[in-house]
């Protein structure tokens, strides 16, 4: 599923691939974290005591595949730990929360979302989040805007989505 029909036609290529990668990225880590949702799951402790699902580790692994092949770093709640002194010369790289708000998925209150941000010299660039019981993703380019599309994993593959799909929340000065 792409979103590429979904974003304006003015956005510089580079920031388009991306954003457009890591909007796919998230419905697919939203597809994975509704099929948990859906089911009788587990749920098991980090060492920090906060809960862990197979939601969690199964958005990361699709977030991690989909963005693998443009080759930046990604720094994830649910990846390996890195030292420090490895992260800190990663520029630019993403920044990753595979299920914000674990606490409400697993209480089933729908209050939950993807969360992706690409970070440049220390400054968000570009971010995604996507609520998947609401089927919301938002998108945001700095200096291109910020959008909202609604039934987004039905709108992605329309070039015109209509009053229901794309729909500016901000736009640039």
């Amino acid at each position: 599923m792409s979103v590429v029909a979904c974003l304006p036609d003015d956005l510089e290529p580079a920031a388009g691939e991306r954003l457009a990668a890591a909007a796919d990225a998230a419905l697919g880590a939203g597809r994975e974290i509704m099929a948990v949702y859906g089911s009788d799951f587990a749920v098991t402790r980090k060492e920090d005591r906060s809960p862990l699902t197979a939601a969690d580790t199964r958005a990361h692994a699709v977030i991690r595949d989909r963005l693998a092949g443009l080759g930046l770093p990604l720094l994830s709640e649910e990846g390996r730990a890195r030292p420090y002194a490895e992260r800190r010369r990663w520029d630019p790289l993403w920044v990753v929360d595979p299920l914000d708000g674990t606490k409400e998925f697993v209480s089933r209150n729908g209050e939950f979302s993807v969360n992706i941000a690409l970070v440049q010299k220390g400054r968000p660039v570009l971010g995604v989040i996507y609520a998947p019981v609401a089927d919301r993703l938002y998108l945001a380019a700095a200096g291109g805007g910020a959008w909202r599309i609604e039934d987004a994993s039905r709108a992605a593959g329309r070039r015109n989505p209509g009053p229901t799909g794309k729909a500016p929340v901000r736009q640039p000065p």
